[in-house]
């Protein structure tokens, strides 16, 4: 789940093509060639993020992905379904499947909240040390 709310570029992204097919880490899609649209294909060169020194990429790689599979997809989609209507179905599997999803995803954002207030913190930081204040002088 924090893949979903931390690093939605990736989180829906497959590892194979990301292999195959160079991306716009930005956006979280395959570059495309303009003239013809197709994908644009890595060179040995350019390697994946997983796989380049210095980089790396929130999944793992593929050998040792922490992303969802099928069947947490498909849970995940008909959770989203059920939220969006208001109407889950009384089944045990639904309602222990909606708990650990809103679960999981109150952590994420709260651990999404506290990287947010860091950075800001760290910015604030650099910003004081920039214009030559302490942090003493800060707090006083």
């Amino acid at each position: 789940m924090e893949l979903l709310v931390l690093f939605t570029e990736v989180a829906g992204r497959d590892c194979n093509e990301c292999q195959l097919y160079v991306f716009d880490e930005k956006l979280g899609q395959i570059v495309r060639q303009p003239s013809s649209g197709q994908p644009i294909r890595r060179s040995p060169r350019h390697k994946a993020p997983c796989r380049t020194d210095g980089e790396s990429c929130p999944k793992g790689t593929p050998e040792t992905s922490n992303d969802f599979t099928a069947q947490n997809w498909q849970a995940y989609f008909h959770f989203l379904g059920c939220e969006a209507t208001g109407r889950f179905p009384d089944e045990s599997r639904v309602n222990r499947n909606a708990r650990l999803i809103a679960l999981a995803r109150e952590r994420a954002e709260r651990k999404r909240q506290w990287l947010a207030q860091k950075r800001l913190e760290m910015t604030a930081e650099h910003l004081a040390e920039m214009m030559g204040l302490s942090v003493q002088a800060r707090l006083s």
